[in-house]
């Protein structure tokens, strides 16, 4: 077939389970080429919504952001995971997402947020707490300005008891006030097997409270030192009943003795060195299969 003669768009060559196969490919290793694809044909914009499940994008401009959300809009019904990630040069806001969006799994980085409904908006947050059943698994919040603060924050995890993995870390100064880590409102989330926490230094009963807990295979703590300078303490009974543990990593504190009894399926422990070294003079033996921070 001559040049002139062959198709603009070699994928319309290909049979439909093929095409889809190959749109497939692009789904999870370049999503900008799927994106390019699905606007260039009707037949691959089809194929395309069909594969896309889950979003994994960086956006660097407003418009890429609205090219996004307009595309949820579109055809949200068919993704399930979405992670959106922004530098943190230039913050954009996002006021809300589509409310035809039945997500598994939500990630944002570097975003101002608004999390629930107000002010006319339905808020990023919106659609997952208005689902029945509660459908959202997932969420991370990394480096977000929170318009909603520490109380919207609040609201929103007591609507979300489905949340497996919550991870929330460095958030800014809203509004001249530090958004605190939303202690008592996180002993709710009983279905919680991943917790990643970093931010402001708690008080040491804020801490008590994540002893119901007692799912939790992954725990992740990071807080900035007070200025005073003092490490954060860990209660030797905040830990008391979380016997699934496989991995923990504290940033910044230390134990109290005998926070570790018990923790037969602990398989990676990252401290400060001075944890490390506490936690050496009470078990006597090494810390851990894999510790990041001493030789053991």
């Amino acid at each position: 077939m001559s040049q002139q003669q062959s198709a603009p768009f070699p994928l319309l060559a290909l049979p439909d389970p093929c095409l889809l196969v190959v749109l497939q490919c692009c789904a999870t290793t370049n999503q900008r080429s799927l994106f390019s694809a699905a606007r260039a044909h009707s037949r691959l914009h089809q194929a395309a919504v069909t594969v896309l499940h889950s979003i994994d994008i960086p956006i660097l401009q407003q418009q890429r952001l609205d090219s996004v959300l307009l595309y949820l809009d579109r055809h949200g019904s068919h993704v399930n995971s979405l992670n959106l990630r922004r530098p943190l040069q230039q913050r954009l806001t996002i006021l809300q997402l589509p409310p035809s969006l039945q997500l598994h799994s939500l990630q944002l980085s570097g975003w101002r947020l608004q999390l629930l409904p107000g002010n006319g908006f339905q808020g990023v947050l919106g659609a997952a707490v208005a689902a029945k059943p509660p459908c959202l698994k997932h969420l991370q919040l990394y480096n977000c300005a929170l318009l909603d603060g520490a109380k919207g924050l609040a609201a929103a995890l007591l609507q979300l008891p489905a949340l497996e993995h919550f991870s929330l870390e460095s958030l800014p100064h809203v509004l001249d006030s530090v958004v605190h880590l939303p202690f008592q409102v996180l002993q709710q989330l009983q279905r919680l097997t991943h917790l990643t926490l970093a931010g402001p230094a708690p008080q040491d009963p804020d801490l008590q409270l994540l002893q119901v807990l007692t799912r939790l295979a992954d725990l992740r703590l990071g807080f900035s030192a007070s200025d005073e300078g003092v490490t954060t303490s860990m209660p030797a009974s905040m830990l008391s009943g979380m016997h699934q543990l496989r991995c923990i990593s504290v940033g910044n504190a230390e134990f109290e003795p005998g926070a570790l009894a018990g923790k037969t399926k602990l398989q990676h422990l990252a401290l400060n060195p001075a944890g490390c070294l506490q936690v050496l003079q009470q078990a006597r033996q090494p810390c851990c299969h894999t510790c990041s921070t001493c030789s053991s």
